[in-house]
């Protein structure tokens, strides 16, 4: 008799786990309200482009001179 209480308790308390945890993940978005950020608009314009380098237009935000990456 007492395995079958010890056995019962322990199923209960993993369902109670699991079930705590998926009701945590289903309502976290609206918990935390996390603002996702919009995509960046870029309005450079190319002026040239060859084999190892692409040109692009001076701006005020880019006056330093240096290696830049491209990630399309």
């Amino acid at each position: 008799m007492v395995r079958v209480v010890v056995r019962a308790f322990a199923v209960l308390t993993v369902l109670a786990v699991l079930g705590l945890a998926g009701v945590g993940w289903y309502y976290s978005d609206e918990i935390l309200d996390v603002e996702r950020p919009s995509e960046p608009s870029y309005d450079i314009e190319v002026l040239a482009v060859d084999r190892r380098t692409v040109t692009l237009e001076p701006t005020a935000d880019a006056r330093r001179e240096g290696v830049y990456g491209l990630d399309a």
